[in-house]
């Protein structure tokens, strides 16, 4: 792909809009977050099966694949502060009615409402960062960008079960949403890019896509179907091996990324994409090969830290290319086009790992996958012989 190096380098990344953007994307995803192990919790409290807890992930997932079109064309059509405060509104207000229901189908239905939110929200702060980021440090500033992710994903459940413990879930309930409105008042004080519309007027395949990010989606796709994979059953898989603590892994995972990520951004605009999207396709290749032949924790644990580091690189190195090539004023699309891969790719990846253990199991699942990341790495190499050059109205 296209070296990013090309591009001068301006003064500053850290601006008061990017740090902005940046607390309130990991404010957006801590108090989301929080009800990802409670709301479960929750819904069988109140007497539902399993199954049924089941459809809490896969229907908010829905709703955000269904959304995130239409997000980044009102995004680039209706600018970033309006769209990105109605989809933390819409977060804060289903958060605060869970408690209030009893009804299964009223719960179903209003995860769907908040899946919808969580796919405007996100979709809109990422959005905004891109809008702040200098070209010639793209990479880098998304790397930081995305240790609020990392950061959200990883403390948000944790105050979560920690508040529900000492309390109940409408306290905890109350509290995550009090971190999503924190979010909103911040956002108030952003200063946004001015839109400028783009030549697509109509609502169509082309104005909800944006060409320029189909090809990172597709690529992204197939890495999520891995990450999928492991966050849907990697629990299980230990609890069948015995592990004790298997916990640890998300640790040891979240904390390699963590770690890694700035470095990654830099890698980027310094060397370009091959140099980090090859190394990081290998590593996760090799963290699923080392899990689906892990017998003791310690190699669970390194399977954790090179599927971490792995991930990073791939999702930081393509999230940077869909936005990087694209129009300026197709940012939001551009965005959106992404996380409808990220989306697709974890959800489809989570029900084939089911159904692929339930033939072979769990390990070997695990080691098979590794195969997508393989398909990744021929698919770059054809998209790089077709490449084109940064749009002339991708502009700083």
């Amino acid at each position: 792909m296209v070296n990013s190096q090309h591009y001068s380098r301006p003064a500053t990344l850290w601006t008061r809009d990017f740090i902005g953007i940046t607390i309130i994307n990991f404010l957006i995803f801590c108090g989301f977050q929080m009800l990802v192990p409670t709301l479960p919790l929750f819904v069988k409290h109140v007497g539902c099966s399993d199954s049924v807890i089941g459809w809490l992930v896969g229907i908010s997932t829905l709703a955000t694949l269904l959304i995130r079109p239409f997000c980044g064309l009102a995004l680039d059509r209706f600018g970033r502060k309006v769209i990105l405060i109605i989809g933390i509104g819409l977060v804060i207000i289903t958060t605060l009615v869970y408690h209030w229901l009893a009804i299964i189908a009223i719960i179903l239905a209003v995860r769907f409402i908040q899946g919808l939110g969580w796919g405007i929200c996100t979709t809109a702060s990422s959005t905004v960062a891109t809008d702040t980021l200098p070209k010639s440090r793209f990479g880098e500033g998304m790397g930081y960008f995305s240790l609020s992710v990392s950061l959200g994903i990883a403390i948000g459940p944790t105050i979560g079960l920690s508040v529900m413990n000492a309390a109940n879930f409408t306290f905890m309930s109350f509290v995550a949403a009090g971190v999503s409105l924190l979010a909103v008042l911040l956002a108030l004080f952003i200063k946004y890019r001015k839109i400028i519309p783009s030549n697509i007027s109509k609502i169509s395949i082309d104005a909800i896509f944006e060409k320029t990010a189909i090809r990172p989606a597709v690529l992204i796709f197939l890495a999520c179907c891995c990450n999928g994979a492991i966050f849907g059953f990697i629990s299980l898989y230990g609890l069948e091996k015995g592990i004790e603590n298997i916990g640890l892994y998300f640790a040891f995972y979240a904390i390699s990324s963590l770690l890694t990520r700035p470095l990654i951004g830099k890698m980027i605009d310094r060397f370009g994409f091959d140099v980090v999207i090859f190394p990081g396709i290998v590593l996760v290749a090799g963290g699923l090969l080392a899990i689906g032949s892990a017998s003791n924790l310690t190699i669970f644990l390194l399977g954790a830290v090179f599927f971490g580091v792995g991930f990073a690189a791939v999702m930081t190195t393509l999230q940077t290319m869909s936005v990087l090539f694209a129009p300026r004023a197709r940012f939001g699309a551009a965005n959106a086009t992404f996380y409808i891969g990220f989306d697709a790719g974890t959800g489809f990846g989570s029900i084939l790992a089911g159904f692929v253990a339930s033939l072979i199991g769990y390990g070997p699942m695990f080691s098979s996958f590794s195969l997508f990341m393989l398909c990744a790495a021929v698919l770059y190499l054809v998209f790089k012989k077709n490449d084109s050059k940064p749009s002339a109205d991708s502009d700083q």
